[in-house]
């Protein structure tokens, strides 16, 4: 039983913390990021990629059978961070996609940002 509770606890402590950063990325993307092509998605900051590389590990050990957590979301989140050059391209593609656009600019509107696409 012990390890049942301990498992949904590391569960939603995963979950409250990949969000919350993604949260907090989406804020830091530029209203601009979709038309910049040859731009980094995030501006530069010293924490992003030592917190993005941990990301995508913690990310893959979450997506592993049996290991509580929400690794894909942990592990994508942890990619925008790292701001690898050749992921921009499918970044941006995956970021325009109508549904996932729409979720992005509800979450920037809650921040008081600019939608993207939209010039501040």
């Amino acid at each position: 039983m012990r390890g049942v509770v301990l498992g949904v606890a590391v569960s939603v402590v995963g979950l409250l913390v990949s969000s919350a950063v993604a949260y907090r990325v989406v804020g830091l993307l530029p209203a601009d990021t979709l038309e910049a092509r040859d731009q980094p998605l995030l501006p530069a900051h010293g924490w992003l990629r030592p917190l993005g590389l941990l990301l995508v590990l913690a990310g893959g050990v979450m997506a592993l059978p049996g290991v509580p957590g929400q690794g894909l979301l942990t592990a994508c989140v942890g990619l925008v961070m790292l701001d690898l050059p050749w992921l921009r391209g499918p970044l941006r593609r995956l970021l325009a996609r109508p549904a996932v656009l729409s979720l992005l600019n509800r979450l920037r509107q809650r921040q008081g940002r600019p939608a993207l696409g939209e010039l501040s």
